[in-house]
């Protein structure tokens, strides 16, 4: 019951924590920035995804660690994926600035 419980509050931290740092990346850092390059609407789709996968990444090799539930399933990703989906993510982010140019 103590394990179930554990993985509920995990849930509700995750679904508390990822948006709330998703939206301060978005309304901080990148919607000014996409505004300043004139990104179109539908780019700007492709900038915010780019923010998830990052966010996953975040989770999986971090904050997954620090929470309340402790599972024996919970591992970090594999260092090609870390690569592969940061560099998914920068060009998912960074790429929408450049869309103008197309």
């Amino acid at each position: 019951m103590k394990s179930m419980t554990l993985m509920f509050l995990e849930l509700i931290r995750i679904l508390v924590m990822l948006p709330l740092i998703g939206g301060l990346l978005w309304y901080t850092v990148f919607g000014p920035l996409y505004e300043v390059f004139q990104v179109p609407e539908g780019y700007r789709i492709i900038g915010a995804a780019g923010i998830w996968v990052f966010l996953f990444i975040l989770y999986r090799n971090f904050l997954q660690f620090t929470g309340w539930y402790k599972g024996k399933e919970n591992r970090k990703l594999p260092r090609l994926a870390v690569i592969s989906l940061t560099v998914v993510s920068l060009f998912m982010t960074v790429g929408p600035l450049f869309a103008r140019f197309l």
